[in-house]
């Protein structure tokens, strides 16, 4: 068979369905082997979208998909989408052309080969995924792509790449067909039974337990043993912003979101607990209150998927590393065999709403012009049960942790590498990846104009999702920080145009709405949610929100202000004397 045949088969084998990619004259060979193939070509229109489609795809499929960048710029331009599939511990197989043998080190057309003046992508992938291959000998194709794999799927999870010269595609090799389970270990990873018995002894001993729940428990899916675990034993489950929609956050269990910008019911959850059990969490900056001393250690017990995060950041009791699910699976049943115990009986909902007090003054503030939490209570009162939303980065994706309350499996937003964009172009993956489910993107102006003629992607494969854009004509995050830190004296650098987005609606023929306030809100997007179901049909919500509006400021925030400015000016800031005062409301 062609290299290029042999390559499709073996991806078939995997079970790849989809590839996202852009096409180019280095690797047609490819694409012909692929035009006959069911795995389906996803073309976008800037190739970091492509890792962006594969990590929510990989997310709510619960399986890789392979991404595709021509060679030179096309191989660089994936870059962005795969530092965060790298970042989330997300699998996917990337395939990139190099110009052929004879032409390498001649300064030829879009050469990335490392030699002569050339820069070497494969250095360069190297550096964001789990193993990155250059194919020197076509014959040996096979090895290469099945070696890959090994790496992509065993352990920590992550992206792989294979470079290959456009001269090899068209080459002959034999082929022997085989299933994953012929050449790598299919199953579940091995646990370790004897730290899983002594951690369900210490756990059963415990009074006040806790699940800390972080991204790694996405993949694969954790989410139906961790909710089996609390409901069962009766425990509460605080998420860490990169975790958010793994647990039904209407569930009575439910402690919130632990991040610099989350719950201050998670935050006393965790301080309240005698016992934590972390489960795939790396204990970042953000999930931890920038590293708060004392937040976690001699009462915390961490299972992994390996043992590199373990006691990377804080001290712990007891440690257990292998498949999450397998690790979860056996912790449930030596918790059945020590014998039947509901550590807590009653819900946690009246607490969450106590402590979380403030959060719900401002979800029902209804003044204009229009604030951002208001704008995330009517969106979240309205979300259907069986929806995926999509954030993105930046002031909107960290209120969303704290005012949009989602369902299992209703929320996607790869929260670990924090690229903005993300989320505007993934949410044409996870919606390839949950097609019953409607699919919801919502994003700030600046992150739209990133990557926001991906909605040209979705039209032409007839992909519906809702596009909800949160518009204050600014980068709002930045904008919030030169604020504080500069006395808004840094307005220049923050300031974005965004063009009519009814005109840009109109140019892809989907339906415009535009809401000023909360009535328009819920008008608009029934109107929006309405058509979607009944006629599959997408839409541009644009919700005007106010560029004034001040964000929360927690106490471990001002460590974080003290790293990166100029705090003379910051305590010339009215805008900080605001948030501080807001912040007081909390009582963090």
């Amino acid at each position: 068979m062609k290299v290029a045949d042999v390559i499709v088969k073996c991806l078939e084998a995997e079970g790849i369905e989809y590839a996202f990619g852009i096409s180019g004259s280095h690797y047609l060979a490819f694409f012909k082997a692929l035009k006959n193939s069911p795995i389906k070509f996803i073309s976008v229109k800037h190739e970091s979208a492509a890792g962006f489609m594969a990590a929510h795809y990989a997310r709510l499929a619960q399986k890789p998909a392979l991404v595709l960048g021509t060679a030179g710029p096309g191989a660089m331009n994936l870059l962005n989408g795969i530092t965060e599939l790298y970042k989330a511990n997300l699998p996917c197989f990337i395939l990139s052309p190099i110009v052929a043998t004879d032409l390498q080190g001649k300064n030829a057309f879009q050469e990335d080969s490392g030699l002569g003046n050339s820069y070497s992508i494969a250095d360069v992938m190297r550096s964001v995924t789990k193993k990155s291959i250059t194919c020197v000998h076509s014959g040996n194709i096979v090895h290469y792509v099945r070696d890959l794999m090994r790496y992509m799927l065993s352990g920590r999870k992550g992206p792989v790449h294979l470079l290959i010269a456009s001269n090899f595609f068209e080459s002959v090799t034999e082929y022997t067909p085989a299933t994953p389970a012929q050449y790598r270990n299919t199953g579940e990873e091995c646990t370790e039974p004897n730290k899983i018995r002594t951690i369900a002894k210490t756990l059963h001993e415990s009074k006040r337990p806790l699940l800390f729940t972080g991204n790694r428990a996405w993949y694969p899916g954790a989410s139906g043993m961790i909710k089996k675990i609390s409901h069962d034993f009766g425990i509460p489950v605080v998420l860490s912003g990169a975790a958010k929609g793994l647990f039904d956050e209407y569930s009575p269990y439910f402690g919130g979101i632990l991040d610099l910008y989350g719950h201050r019911s998670a935050e006393v959850f965790v301080k309240k607990a005698d016992l934590i059990v972390s489960i795939g969490e790396e204990f970042s900056e953000l999930a931890t209150n920038k590293y708060e001393p004392g937040l976690f250690g001699s009462n915390t017990i961490q299972i992994d998927v390996d043992g590199y995060d373990i006691g990377r950041n804080y001290p712990v009791m007891l440690s257990a590393c292998g498949d999450l699910n397998s690790s979860l699976s056996s912790l449930y049943n030596e918790l059945k065999c020590l014998g039947e115990k509901q550590f807590f009986s009653h819900s946690f909902a009246d607490e969450f709403v106590k402590e979380n007090r403030a959060l719900w003054e401002d979800m029902e503030d209804s003044s204009l012009p229009l604030k951002s939490p208001r704008a995330f209570k009517e969106i979240s009162d309205l979300l259907p049960a069986n929806s995926t939303v999509f954030n993105d980065m930046g002031a909107n994706g960290f209120l969303s942790l704290r005012h949009l309350r989602v369902h299992e499996q209703g929320y996607s937003a790869c929260m670990c590498g924090y690229s903005m964009g993300q989320g505007v172009a993934g949410c044409v993956g996870g919606k390839l990846a949950a097609p019953e489910k409607m699919a919801i993107s919502i994003t700030g102006d600046g992150s739209f104009l990133m990557n926001g003629f991906e909605i040209a992607t979705a039209c032409q494969y007839n992909i519906p999702i809702i596009w909800i854009i949160f518009n204050n004509n600014s980068y709002g995050m930045v904008d919030i920080g030169q604020k504080i830190l500069y006395n808004d004296n840094l307005k220049f650098c923050c300031d974005i145009f965004v063009p009519d987005l009814s005109k840009i609606a109109d140019s892809f023929s989907i339906d415009y709405y535009k809401c000023t306030d909360p009535a328009s809100i819920r008008e608009n997007f029934v109107s929006a949610k309405n058509k979607y179901i009944t006629n599959n049909k997408s839409a541009i919500v644009e919700v005007v929100i106010d560029s004034n509006d001040i964000f929360p400021i927690k106490p471990r925030s001002v460590k974080y202000i003290q790293e990166i400015g100029n705090t003379e000016e910051a305590g010339k800031s009215s805008y900080l004397m605001k948030a501080f005062k807001r912040m007081l409301r909390e009582k963090v």
